[in-house]
């Protein structure tokens, strides 16, 4: 199995007129993506660990490949845990509508009103004949924790964080339906199964012999859950990194992102304080996927002396390295 790669970088704001750690500096909120590899012609559950940039599709997945309907164009398909059953939605191209090309519609040719968000699960389809990479988009959950809730019968669920965590030690583990009618887990709808058990006080998913799961919840990771019982389980999981980012969504923040013509670059939207001597760096970390995400270490500079001057919005551009599962970027300044 190839192992992914997290990326995630800093926006820093300083002032050319005063030198950076002359000052406190507080870091604002992380924005990124998540690259999920789809084979031809086939689909693959997927999940964001994303809060997204604003509620459209469009905004939060790109670098999939459009087409006339939902039979030629890449898929979204989000299982409606209320209704027991897919919502899609296509992406169009070729329609001979501008303003249906490049949006993500319905069957019948409507705007679609899927949004993904993190702790659920989704389907992405390549409706082509060669590999893609399907890019998941938005902002880094800064929550202290986050909770999913899980209906009746089937229901898709993903860990609500940017890092991986044992399945034993999840939301789902404490929070399930334990007893005469436990609940269910399956890494595929059509594979083994976990059933949720409490023994002496602890709660965990063991497989059909009796052995404790070793299933951990990964980036970009979902399975099924299955409830068991006919209220909905409400699951909690707290937040594994610390928020050392200060307050949200102050400029320099990250408006959005788009994949270059080339898909070999990611170019990021940057609203700008336009205070005087403003000053951007950007810092990254790389994480396989198998790590923990840690935010107080291990930064490295990605881009030094971008001066806005004056500008409220500007474009920067990550170039040449997006085989990483995914890539983040964050802002800070001075108090």
């Amino acid at each position: 199995m190839r192992m992914p790669v997290v990326l995630l970088s800093v926006l820093m704001l300083i002032f050319s007129s005063t030198p950076l750690f002359s000052q406190a500096v507080s870091f604002g909120r992380p924005s990124g993506f998540i690259r999920i590899e789809i084979q031809p012609n086939e689909e693959k559950l997927a999940s964001t660990p994303f809060d997204s940039f604003s509620p459209s599709l469009a905004s939060q997945i790109f670098g999939l490949t459009g087409g006339i309907s939902e039979n030629s164009g890449d898929q979204i398909k989000l299982w409606d845990a209320i209704r027991q059953a897919y919502v899609q939605a296509f992406l169009a191209d070729g329609t001979g509508d501008s303003e249906k090309d490049g949006s993500w519609l319905d069957a019948s040719l409507n705007p679609s009103g899927i949004i993904l968000v993190p702790g659920v699960g989704f389907f992405i389809r390549n409706n082509h004949g060669t590999v893609q990479s399907a890019y998941l988009a938005g902002k880094l959950p800064l929550c202290n924790s986050r909770k999913t809730t899980l209906y009746p019968s089937l229901n898709l669920f993903s860990y609500p964080f940017a890092s991986k965590i044992p399945i034993n030690s999840s939301g789902i583990s404490f929070f399930g339906n334990v007893g005469v009618r436990p609940d269910n887990i399956y890494l595929s709808i059509t594979g083994p199964s976990y059933r949720l058990v409490e023994e002496d006080g602890i709660r965990k998913w063991i497989n059909f012999k009796g052995n404790d799961s070793e299933i951990e919840l990964k980036l970009g990771n979902a399975i099924w859950y299955e409830n068991n019982r006919i209220a909905n389980v409400i699951s909690q999981d707290d937040s594994p990194y610390s928020n050392l980012f200060g307050k949200e969504d102050i400029p320099p923040s990250i408006a959005s992102m788009a994949l270059g013509q080339s898909k070999d670059e990611i170019i990021l939207t940057i609203n700008c304080t336009q205070v005087p001597g403003e000053v951007l760096e950007i810092f990254s970390k790389d994480l396989v996927e198998n790590d923990v995400l840690s935010t107080g270490s291990g930064w490295l500079i990605a881009g030094q002396n971008i001066i806005p001057g004056g500008a409220a919005q500007i474009q920067w551009t990550d170039s040449g390295n997006l085989k990483p599962k995914a890539r983040c970027w964050m802002k800070a300044g001075p108090e």
